[in-house]
């Protein structure tokens, strides 16, 4: 079991009246930083601006082989139950490809009542964890993504390559290509069934070229993008907004950025015009790097919902990937 402290801003969002799409409020509880923190275990947290609530999370992704389950504690309003730790429950049926979900529902004093639903995407990789969470009910949402490393940080080498030519000899590789999978959560709810509003997810893969003789994150890309979840809004004029879970969704791209000495990066997520979107965040993780992580925050960057009335809508996801 493994204990990951990301101590994180708040992101606190309230809903516009019978929009269907929420807002954020601003609200600051402090925290957060876009350093990227310690290549040591002690992990780090992402920027501000893409972070929650989260205050630390102990997940233990199991193990099918031993019958061990995966278990998520979270601690940190408003993910957690009053001022206690609180046990999410595992849900394979809200898994996206490559991220296991985790959620949580709020007690109900009457039977059939509609409470507040929490749902956690989780994956973890070659020592690096990375979560996008939220919660919608009563005017009120709740989300953001993180990242957490547990280990040290050193460039690939050479001889770590197993296809390819890299671009320059010597004791480090120059360009490297890591490859993996994307999921997210936008500020839309959907009718997850009796008594449950939950936040609509979406999936993608991910590519990240770094080039470690440079020191530069050369390029990323989040594509294959598509709604896990049914979203059914309205426009300007009333008329009815309805799209089936699978409706493919735009591409969002890295601009190259600068790869810092203890493998973290930050950057602008773009659309492939380069029109500036939103940022991203993450790291490299492990001796000679075999793995990537991190967080994006976009809004405005969904064309099928450009005409959704009320406010923008944004999105904040999470990714890792090999290379």
């Amino acid at each position: 079991m493994k204990r990951y402290l990301l101590a994180v801003t708040a992101l606190s969002l309230v809903s516009a009246c019978g929009s269907g799409v929420f807002t954020e409020d601003g609200t600051d509880n402090g925290g957060g930083g876009a350093d990227g923190g310690e290549t040591g275990p002690t992990g780090f947290i992402a920027p501000d601006n893409i972070a929650d609530r989260l205050d630390s999370v102990i997940y233990n992704p199991g193990n099918p082989a031993t019958g061990d389950p995966a278990t998520l504690e979270v601690t940190g309003l408003p993910f957690d139950d009053g001022d206690l730790s609180a046990e999410y429950t595992r849900d394979a049926s809200l898994d996206v490809p490559g991220f296991q979900a985790f959620t949580a529902q709020a007690e109900s004093t009457t039977p059939g009542e509609e409470t507040r639903h929490y749902t956690v995407l989780v994956r973890e990789q070659d020592g690096v964890l990375v979560a996008t969470a939220g919660s919608g009910f009563a005017g009120t949402f709740f989300g953001g993504a993180n990242f957490a490393r547990e280990n040290t940080y050193s460039k690939p080498r050479n001889e770590d390559l197993t296809g390819g030519v890299p671009i320059e000899d010597g004791p480090t590789v120059g360009n490297v290509l890591y490859t993996g999978t994307y999921a997210g959560v936008i500020n839309v709810t959907t009718d997850g069934g009796p008594g449950i509003r939950r936040i609509v997810r979406t999936s993608g893969d991910v590519s990240v070229t770094a080039d470690f003789t440079d020191n530069e994150v050369q390029e990323g890309l989040i594509t294959g993008r598509q709604f896990e979840d049914p979203v059914l809004l309205r426009d300007n004029d009333d008329n009815p907004i309805s799209l089936p879970a699978g409706t493919p969704l735009d591409d969002m791209r890295f601009r190259p950025t600068a790869l810092e000495s203890d493998g973290t990066f930050t950057g602008t997520l773009t659309d492939l015009d380069d029109n500036g979107i939103g940022s991203f965040a993450g790291a490299f993780a492990g001796e000679r790097a075999p793995a990537v992580g991190g967080v994006i925050r976009a809004q405005g960057h969904i064309e099928a919902l450009d005409d959704a009335a009320g406010p923008t809508i944004f999105e904040n996801g999470a990714f890792t990937a090999t290379r």
